[in-house]
């Protein structure tokens, strides 16, 4: 996920949010209740301030390997299929803390053995060079589907060293 704004506000409103989902995902299991709760609450603790939370977020069935999932106004999920084929997972969604919600859109997707789920933030693919040209959704895309032999942990540290690279000496505009 991702919180509007920059500085100690920003961060406490994250961990705000992040306290809030915890919380109502130890009580619920239903993906969008735990996202409509989650929503009514950071919206009174928000106001008026402008401030929102954009996220991507999933519940995992450990026995299945089933995820459901709802893109709240972020990046989508990308699952890389065993073929490296890459699959874009989202849903229609609006905003955390922007205004109360009438419904959640909720998808899902069978994970099968050998198949990869990248999550990430605009951080990722709006890091910028020296010529302000972006790293861009594509190269991540591109990135991610040629890593097919790799672990979990090599793949991040493989894309965040590629992103560190890119962005080198560069001043960035995102957190």
């Amino acid at each position: 996920g991702d919180i509007s704004g920059k500085g100690i506000y920003a961060c406490l409103y994250s961990l705000s949010v992040r306290s809030i989902l915890r919380s109502y995902g130890e009580i619920y299991d239903d993906l969008g209740e735990i996202i409509n709760r989650t929503n009514d609450l950071f919206c009174k603790d928000t106001g008026d301030s402008g401030v929102f939370a954009t996220a991507f977020l999933l519940l995992f069935d450990k026995g299945s390997d089933k995820i459901q999932f709802s893109n709240c106004g972020h990046f989508p999920a990308l699952l890389r299929k065993k073929d490296g084929s890459i699959e874009k997972l989202t849903t229609e969604g609006m905003a955390l803390g922007a205004v109360p919600l009438t419904e959640v859109a909720i998808g899902s997707a069978q994970l099968e053995e050998g198949e990869c789920l990248l999550l990430f933030t605009d951080g990722v693919v709006e890091a910028h060079d020296q010529h302000m040209k972006m790293f861009g959704e594509e190269r991540l895309i591109e990135m991610f589907s040629l890593k097919t032999d790799k672990k979990a942990q090599a793949i991040l540290e493989e894309i965040r060293d590629e992103v560190f690279a890119f962005a080198a000496g560069c001043e960035q505009h995102d957190d």
